[in-house]
């Protein structure tokens, strides 16, 4: 950790982190929350591309990237910090957190499980990034925050290894029980073939005991009697300063230094009662101005708010140990997890060699705050009193379009009666409610749930006297959720043109096109007109519908083979404006189209499986028995409309259309083989 104060954001420094590798599964978990901000800027951090800067543009790829490439990106919540603005819209699976005894679900955490190239050059290690930022506007973007970041390849020594399983473990418990959660199991996979590692001193203190006991256990002799302590926290309790007391009883350190926050009237951020009981401990401190800037550049920058939670033990012979996470100075955040919030925080050791780098400078007598906050108006992150949080549990499966509920009783009272809206309009009453299970709704409120989730996740659930609560519908089988790109009108030609001859930047740009021609009320979207008359004549004629699908074959076989089966899957079955269901659809409603184009088009899908089913290669016929299913549908729905368009044309009588279809399907099979195409491989 080079820097107390990190100098780049926290999007970049995870993007610099994950590199050129692909994200296999991926877990983000906060306090506060803003989803569509989260989908909007966070999310796309996970891939090694450059986004649009169009927003539905950069949407339709990132729901695509989803799609085709990551097992699944989860995000655990604490329902209190929830903040309802705009609804989430992508694949992303939200799991919301109500803790027991009025605790808070507080980590800030990343953990993005990495592969790095292909064949037998592939390694995978995992990125874990530890903050105080929550998933929000404040927190990635204007907020002054602290992160710090570490990598550990698969099957190597790591000193952390069993601080992380304990975070999965706590982070899986306190979610309703008969959960699935794919991607905590393939990270937790990872972290099993681990190997402890006790020479390096990288801890995480995620509430194994309270942070004072952390501290006895985890750090060197030597650190007693000799040390200074600065701590930065945004949040404290009303008046006690028992965890600050703790601490310097631990640690005995010759100086300790509190960060005293202030608003712009240079109102403290602490009752009066608890700055007296921290002065009778440290010395409050303020943080230099040139660490709160919002630009480096400009000296009259506004000040960013410090929402950073720091703790360093500076050392004369120039050891540093910073505690950097969500760890707030108050009484919940250093208890155990048992008994208090639980909390992340990465223990890291550094060394230099100019002897101690105080951050913090004393404020002095003359910098006593002259107003004070109310001990009742203290300012608390996890002050939730005036939220109405309800251990209620919405879930929606899209594969079987199965809702149900989940009420925790260890958590509150089973109320007689819960009704569930959405804005205003009722949906259903559960009565009597049955708790500590997931029970399911009956079918007709399972589609009108499956209906609303199509503009909103969020519902209204009020649970007799308690008032209304917002609930955010968690929602599994996210692989068939309908597309965000679902309004993205390609033709069945711009597809094949996608397929055989877009670069990405070629096809972010169509995909901007048509999302402006749609918003400007045009019936189809279409591809960069300025490109088309030049491969007018490629498009005119089969040839491009062969090219098309030999290129698609390709991409499919090299997705299986390089064991990126969610790609393949997404191509050949998935939900997006240029897979292949997508254009089986517009050729399909595409009654002013060519005939022959539209007939050409369906028996190159026949012709593709046939392919795949030829090609003799063991992992592609894995692939395609483990999707039997989809590819019976999808063949099913081919066959019915390809004997609709045979009968849109004219022939003397019905027998010689026929022989004529029997002839032209039996030479079509035989001749479009990849012979001279060859050289398309690849």
């Amino acid at each position: 950790m080079q820097s107390p104060i990190p100098e780049n954001s926290l999007c970049d420094a995870l993007r610099d982190a994950i590199g050129k590798g692909r994200v296999e599964a991926a877990v983000f978990t906060t306090y506060t929350f803003e989803p569509a901000f989260f989908e909007e800027n966070v999310l796309p951090v996970l891939w090694d591309k450059t986004f649009s800067h169009h927003t539905r543009a950069r949407m339709c790829e990132t729901d695509r990237a989803l799609r085709e490439g990551i097992a699944e990106v989860a995000v655990y919540y604490d329902r209190a910090g929830l903040q309802q603005v705009t609804s989430p819209r992508l694949a992303v699976t939200y799991r919301a957190i109500v803790r027991r005894n009025k605790t808070r679900f507080h980590p800030k955490v990343v953990l993005a499980l990495v592969t790095d190239g292909d064949g037998a050059k592939r390694s995978r290690r995992l990125v874990i990034c530890i903050s105080s930022a929550n998933l929000t506007e404040p927190g990635y973007f204007t907020s002054l925050e602290c992160f710090h970041i570490e990598e550990v390849a698969e099957g190597t020594k790591c000193s952390f290894r069993d601080d992380l399983r304990h975070l999965l473990r706590n982070i899986r418990s306190d979610a309703p029980p008969d959960d699935e959660h794919p991607a905590l199991d393939e990270i937790d996979k990872f972290a099993r073939g681990l190997q402890p590692d006790e020479r390096k001193k990288t801890r995480i203190f995620v509430g194994q005991s309270t942070l004072t006991e952390f501290f006895a256990e985890t750090l060197v002799r030597g650190v007693r009697n000799r040390c200074e302590l600065e701590i930065v926290s945004p949040y404290f309790d009303e008046s006690d300063a028992a965890p600050l007391r703790a601490l310097a009883e631990a640690l005995s350190p010759t100086e300790i230094r509190v960060y005293l926050p202030t608003d712009e009237n240079g109102k403290a951020a602490c009752s009066e009662a608890y700055f007296e009981a921290v002065e009778d401990l440290a010395t409050w401190s303020d943080l230099p101005a040139q660490h709160r800037r919002s630009s480096e550049k400009d000296s009259k920058a506004k000040l960013r708010r410090v929402h950073a939670k720091l703790y360093r033990l500076l050392l004369q012979d120039g050891r540093e140990y910073s505690l950097v996470g969500s760890v707030n100075l108050t009484g919940a955040a250093h208890e155990s997890c048992r008994q208090g919030n639980l909390e992340a925080a990465f223990l890291v050791l550094d060394k230099y060699a100019e002897g101690p780098r105080p951050l913090l400078t004393p404020l002095g007598r003359s910098g006593r705050p002259k107003i004070f906050a109310d001990p009742e108006e203290v300012d608390d992150e996890e002050d939730i009193d005036d939220v109405i949080v309800l251990p209620l549990y919405l879930r929606y499966d899209w594969g079987n379009g199965m809702a149900s509920y989940y009420w925790d009783e260890q958590v509150d009272a089973v109320p007689r009666r819960i009704s569930v809206t959405s804005g205003g309009v009722p949906i259903t009453v559960i009565a009597p409610v049955q708790s500590n299970a997931w029970v399911p709704f009956r079918d007709d409120v399972s589609r009108v749930i499956a209906e609303k989730l199509r503009g909103t996740s969020y519902l209204t659930a009020q649970a007799g006297e308690r008032g209304e609560a917002i609930v955010l519908v968690q929602e599994i089988g996210i692989i068939e959720k309908p597309s965000y790109a679902e309004g993205v009108q390609w033709t069945a030609e711009d597809i094949l043109r996608a397929w055989s001859s877009l670069s990405e930047d070629q096809r972010q740009i169509a995909l901007e096109r048509s999302l402006e021609a749609t918003t400007l009320g045009s019936t189809v979207g279409r591809v960069d007109a300025t490109s088309k008359d030049a491969e007018k004549s490629l498009f005119d004629g089969v040839a491009g519908i062969y090219h098309g699908f030999f290129r698609l074959e390709d991409r499919v076989v090299q997705a299986i083979q390089d064991k990126r089966p969610r790609e393949a899957e997404f191509l050949l079955f998935g939900k997006g404006f240029d897979t292949l269901p997508a254009l089986l659809d517009r050729v399909i409603k595409d009654d002013a189209g060519d005939r022959v184009h539209r007939y050409v088009t369906l028996l190159s899908v026949q012709v593709l499986f046939d392919r795949f089913d030829r090609l003799g290669d063991v992992l592609v016929a894995r692939f395609l028995e483990e999707h039997a299913k989809r590819r019976r549908e999808l063949e099913k729905k081919l066959g019915e409309n390809v004997d609709t368009i045979r009968a849109t044309f004219t022939f003397e009588d019905a027998e010689h259309r026929r022989r004529f279809f029997a002839w032209f399907d039996r030479w079509f099979r035989r001749n479009v083989e990849r012979g001279e195409h060859e050289e398309d491989r690849g």
